[in-house]
């Protein structure tokens, strides 16, 4: 069986030499294929291009997007070899548009998880090719959170309301985080979701493990995640030793909320996927 999955940010977690941002979905991306690997399923899991051709990565195939463009596809190009080579071949890629990348793959099922306008895209290719499609709530404004408003869904996701029950209504299954989110679901798509909690081990040993911190915060500078909270909680708990994992999406709220941090938060930028 082959299996496609869409994660354009997940390919720090496989190499974790680099500094690429990721997320949730990004861990959760590689805990299932490398797990499905390990099971025999044959995963394809197509990335930003990085710089870097298709190759095969912990028995998992790593694939660049011939539209999404990450950080070390521009740094490529900021070598004079990159530069040159450019100028000669410019962006002569095996394939020009995904449909292309999606037909080379040639996947019996794909999955996606969180809405956005490749999402749209992935849906609209499995329902020509009668290929099984799976998508996957990341947060509940996917499912319009409580407002369900076409401004509010431009703005999270990049797609229309209506584009938005296409891709619930095109999924053969669709996966949720939280009861709200079956909630949601049902009431607003009359579509039944299955639970699924994201796969992360529990039987790591705590014993004899050293507190560094009493307090770990980890997310984005966007403004659902709400940083400057765990700032005014940490100004409140001085005695506490507190450590912020703070990926610069928005740099000028990084730069906010980092100048209202105390002495007693140590401020990380990112963690290597290999460090988490």
């Amino acid at each position: 069986m082959k299996l496609l999955i869409l994660s354009p940010d997940a390919y720090s977690v496989f190499h974790t030499d680099t500094s690429y941002i990721f997320g949730g979905i990004e861990i959760e991306t590689g805990y299932h294929a490398r797990g499905l690997a390990k099971m025999g399923v044959d995963v394809f899991v197509v990335t930003r291009d990085q710089g870097r051709e298709a190759h095969l990565c912990e028995g998992v195939h790593l694939l660049p997007h011939p539209r999404l463009k990450g950080e070390g596809y521009w740094e490529k190009r900021r070598s004079f070899g990159g530069r040159i080579q450019y100028r000669l071949f410019g962006d002569r890629g095996k394939f020009s548009t995904a449909d292309e990348l999606y037909d080379h793959i040639a996947p019996d099922a794909c999955y996606v998880m969180g809405m956005a306008p490749e999402t749209l895209h992935l849906a609209r290719y499995c329902r020509r090719k009668n290929c099984v499609f799976i998508f996957r709530i990341a947060h509940d404004l996917d499912l319009g959170d409580e407002t369900f408003d076409a401004e509010k869904m431009k703005a999270w996701a990049g797609v229309s309301p209506a584009e938005v029950r296409e891709v619930i209504e095109t999924a053969a299954e669709v996966l949720v985080q939280t009861p709200f989110q079956r909630e949601m679901l049902e009431k607003r798509f009359g579509r039944s979701g299955e639970m699924m909690f994201p796969p992360i081990p529990t039987d790591v040993p705590q014993d004899g493990v050293a507190k560094e911190y009493d307090v770990l915060w980890v997310g984005k500078s966007n403004t659902f995640k709400r940083p400057e909270k765990l700032a005014g909680m940490a100004r409140r708990m001085p005695g506490a030793k507190f450590c912020m994992v703070f990926n610069k999406v928005n740099a000028l709220q990084w730069e906010e909320v980092r100048s209202q941090l105390g002495p007693n938060v140590t401020l990380l930028e990112s963690v290597p996927a290999d460090r988490i």
